[in-house]
């Protein structure tokens, strides 16, 4: 089968979200803006200096499309000509600003309280000063992204990982994690793109398992509907029954009618009141396949839903089930794909999770993990 996927040929990156919290003893008060900046530069100080790793900082413009930020240790940041973007180079590591992750700061100080004691801030400022040594805290979201990693070069990605780990939880950095931040992984084929067939089985097992691999995440990640959206409530598939969704999945022609099943169009009014349909996919979705439209660098498969973590094994985990999904998915022959997503499942649409797991992973250090967070023991007949 050509749309089987090898292991060998899987390529992943992550993406760390967290709150930093970085002193700076000083007298100079600086500009909301320039507080990212002051964080992003003590983050990519730690990268390159501690974890001994290449990295950038990004910019998101308000379009979310990713910049390259030129850097220098002088003169310090400079926002890129917006006549000649550029994409991220991606065989680097990346620090950048990330909106979407909220936070209280009684939360940072309850787990930091050797912070100053904070004054009362305005507006947007993430600012906080101390007196009388006027010791600025400056606290922001920020985004730690990996470069391009093989799957199967796993002591190579791994000792990688943890050294970056080790880098940024530090007391330089303080970082901290809410429920609104989250470790996303991207699945992609290097410079292949994926077949289509193995684009609509992966779907398949992500909709139609959504709630089974709800199981293996925290509660406030399953329901999350400002980033984390489910798939099979959408528009179009809520009111299906389960032998329908598999089979409008499957059904797809095109790449492009794949992604009008499971991400969608955003749609606005214009201005003369009409409606007007942008090729713009949304993207937050638990599992986003906007990233393969053949215009997009990334060519991945984004998978959002996990909890922002920065625990070592959780990571190696969540990444190794991943692929082993992505791999025995696209391999499964489609009416034993069908029996499993379509008549396995209880009323509640959760397929047992032991038989979900042994199909999807067949790796027994994986199974057992995850059946330990729902309380089911693996049993292996040797």
């Amino acid at each position: 089968m050509t749309h089987a996927i090898k292991w060998t040929q899987l390529t992943f990156g992550i993406e760390l979200e967290m709150v930093c919290s970085v002193k700076h003893p000083s007298n100079t008060f600086r500009t909301s803006s320039s507080t990212f900046d002051t964080v992003r530069e003590t983050v990519l100080s730690q990268l390159r200096d501690v974890a001994g790793v290449s990295a950038q900082l990004v910019h998101k413009n308000g379009n979310e499309s990713e910049l390259p930020i030129q850097y220098n240790s002088k003169a310090g940041l400079s926002s890129p000509d917006d006549e000649e973007e550029e994409d991220p180079d991606y065989t680097l590591w990346g620090v950048q600003f990330d909106n979407s992750v909220d936070y209280n700061l009684d939360d940072i100080h309850a787990m930091y309280p050797e912070l100053p004691i904070l004054s009362r801030y305005n507006g947007q400022d993430r600012i906080a000063m101390a007196r009388p040594r006027y010791e600025m805290v400056y606290h922001n979201p920020i985004e730690v992204v990996s470069r391009v990693l093989r799957l199967a070069d796993a002591r190579t990605w791994g000792r990688e990982i943890q050294r970056v780990l080790k880098a940024v939880s530090c007391n330089r950095l303080r970082p901290f994690v809410t429920d609104t931040a989250g470790f996303h992984v991207h699945i992609g084929l290097g410079d292949h793109s994926f077949p289509l067939e193995a684009v609509k089985k992966i779907g398949a097992v992500v909709v139609l398992a959504e709630r089974t691999m709800d199981l293996f995440h925290k509660e406030y990640r399953r329901d999350n509907k400002k980033n984390i959206a489910p798939l099979i409530t959408k528009e179009g598939l809520a009111r299906l029954t389960r032998e329908e969704v598999f089979d409008k999945i499957m059904g797809a022609n095109d790449l492009d009618e794949f992604l009008d099943i499971v991400n969608g169009r955003k749609v606005h009014w214009n201005e003369a009141g009409g409606k007007e349909e942008l090729v713009v996919r949304w993207r937050y979705y638990k599992v986003n396949f906007t990233y393969l439209q053949p215009d997009d660098p990334k060519g991945t498969i984004e998978f959002r839903q996990h909890a922002a973590t920065l625990d070592y094994v959780e990571i190696q985990m969540w990444i190794r089930f991943l692929g082993l999904l992505v791999v025995y998915a696209s391999a499964m022959d489609v009416r034993v794909l069908r029996n499993i997503l379509v008549s396995s499942a209880d009323k509640n649409g959760i397929i047992p999770p032991i038989g979900f797991i042994c199909s999807f992973t067949r790796d027994e250090p994986v199974a057992r993990y995850y059946l330990d967070k729902i309380g089911v023991k693996l049993i292996v007949v040797r």
